[in-house]
């Protein structure tokens, strides 16, 4: 059986298990932004075609939010990491191949994409009455972490112009599609913690004793660089494997893509239909500065 020494370099530093703001299907959450802004960091998604028995990319059909259909290529989930760049760099290029592998892959090669940017916040969600925006008596919250892309950001600095969310709860839902965390945003009428002075400790409480030191691998994982390395030749191969065998280049989508707000993750794409016409990568020169 694996152990674990009692040493520094063990020591988790990844909030797994950290409560993550997710809402049911049909389920509803009033919530209050308890930070004043998000953290922010650039992370890799990793993905490669799936090969049928026949050595051809397999394909299914999808529909975009309009009900149109279209097929579309089978990938598998690799892995998804922070990236190693300087995020000034990123921020400015799109891209850190110098201080990034992964990166440096999604240069020089297409079937590694390049670093996105996630956002991640504390706040609390107040426990509610059924079926309605009515807090629990007793008074009750929880501390949790809600994770997003830049286009639900959008979405939140749009309301934060219009209104003083420190002065207002927001309302989520009723939520149409837990995968992709599809679900309304509305600004409420007053902020609920801030009814009586019992509440305003109540919340003071909770956040001080349950916040996460740092919100970044709620995000994605902080790995070492042999590993992002190990992750970038799985799909290197798989691709390989697809020219090597003659597969026909995978169908073009021929509508908008569906975007998970809460994860960033797109799951059908323009730059899925060339995955299978990728060319196999050398990693020499990335191995190379490790």
């Amino acid at each position: 059986m694996p152990k674990v020494t009692l040493s520094q370099e063990n020591k988790v530093s990844q909030y797994t298990e950290y409560p993550k703001l997710s809402l049911e299907h049909g389920e509803r959450a009033l919530i209050m932004l308890i930070e004043p802004e998000p953290t922010v960091e650039y992370k890799h998604v990793l993905r490669a075609p799936e090969i049928g028995p026949d050595g051809r990319v397999l394909m299914e059909e999808r529909k975009t939010q309009k009900g149109d259909s279209y097929e579309a290529p089978v990938t598998e989930f690799i892995g998804q990491h922070l990236c190693f760049g300087d995020f000034e760099t990123v921020e400015r290029d799109g891209v850190d191949p110098e201080g990034c592998p992964t990166c440096r892959a999604a240069v020089e090669e297409e079937g590694i994409d390049k670093p996105t940017a996630h956002y991640a916040m504390h706040v609390i969600q107040y426990s509610l009455k059924p079926n309605g925006w009515v807090p629990r008596d007793p008074f009750a919250v929880e501390l949790k972490a809600w994770t997003f892309s830049g286009t639900r950001l959008n979405q939140i600095i749009d309301l934060a112009t219009d209104w003083d969310l420190s002065e207002h709860d927001l309302k989520l839902g009723p939520c149409e599609n837990k995968k992709f965390q599809k679900y309304d945003i509305n600004v409420s009428s007053n902020a609920q913690w801030k009814a009586d002075e019992s509440r305003i400790e109540v919340v003071k409480a909770t956040y001080k004793n349950n916040r996460a030191e740092d919100l970044s691998t709620l995000i994605a994982r902080r790995i070492t660089k042999t590993d992002a390395l190990s992750d970038i030749q799985k799909v290197v191969e798989r691709i390989a494997q697809v020219n090597g065998r003659g597969t026909a280049p995978a169908a073009e989508p021929t509508a908008e893509p569906q975007v998970d707000t809460n994860t960033g993750e797109v799951t059908s794409d323009a730059d899925a239909a060339s995955k299978s016409n990728l060319k196999s990568m050398d990693l020499s020169d990335i191995m190379k500065d490790l």
